[in-house]
């Protein structure tokens, strides 16, 4: 379910969603995003089995099981990695500050810039691709390039749509110019020129965990404290980071 309409969330979407559903009786729910607590209450209420991916299950109903990727991790690893191409100056583009999954992949990357004595400049890219372009261009335009940033990293796939636009507008060479990187894998990264480096988190692994924690609620509906599944995300390093790259110049 995703009351997510153009990159911005929509309480009154939501609760068109969950009316919705419950009038047309499914027989189970999967869940992306934290709901309100009325729309939560009321689902409780109708004892349907819910399941949390990507989020945990809200606090107070702890009877729903969920099954979530460790952003924090990821983007810790990733930091360290770019570090170890001896980039200093790096930006963020996140999502959506409400979604669960924002903090804790701007706090990783953030984490490892304090290790390795970089800086991070955060953009706020909703999500939404045209956003992001143009937080990027904004950015970078107000900015002589000798302070633009070796490095972007998008918290999702979407945000990395809107960079990859703007630094094409800007004529700016990946990863030549600058790096960029992004949160979570996608079937045409390695098409991409350059192939995109990504912190996977394992859609695959995620949805059968997410199918048997549905299939347990199916048959124990009285069960009263879910399961909490973390993942650990891996890289996949490719060349739009820097690796295979001969040289680096620069535009500066």
């Amino acid at each position: 379910m995703d009351a997510i309409l153009n990159g911005s969330y929509s309480q009154a979407r939501e609760d068109r969603f969950v009316a919705s559903i419950m009038s047309q009786r499914v027989a189970a729910v999967v869940v992306t995003y934290n709901l309100s607590e009325a729309n939560m209450r009321a689902l409780s209420a109708w004892d349907v089995p819910l399941i949390f991916v990507d989020c945990p299950s809200p606090a107070g109903f702890e009877q729903y099981s969920s099954v979530t990727t460790d952003s924090y991790a990821g983007s810790f690893d990733i930091g360290m990695h770019l570090a170890g191409h001896g980039y200093k100056r790096w930006a963020f583009v996140g999502h959506t500050a409400t979604w669960s999954t924002r903090l804790p992949r701007q706090d990783g990357f953030q984490a490892a810039a304090r290790e390795t004595g970089c800086t991070v400049d955060v953009l706020e890219g909703a999500n939404a691709s045209v956003t992001a372009r143009e937080a990027v261009t904004t950015y970078l335009m107000e900015r002589p390039r000798t302070e633009w940033p070796e490095v972007f990293y998008a918290s999702n796939t979407v945000l990395l749509h809107g960079i990859f636009e703007a630094l094409r507008l800007l004529s700016v060479s990946v990863p030549r110019d600058i790096a960029v990187v992004a949160f979570d894998d996608f079937e045409w990264a390695e098409m991409l020129n350059p192939p995109v480096t990504v912190v996977d988190q394992d859609i695959t692994m995620i949805g059968r965990a997410a199918g048997t924690f549905l299939m347990r609620a199916l048959k124990d509906k009285d069960q009263k404290r879910g399961e909490s599944f973390v993942l650990k995300p891996s890289l996949r390093i490719r060349q739009s980071c820097g690796c295979g790259l001969a040289h680096k110049t620069s535009i500066r």
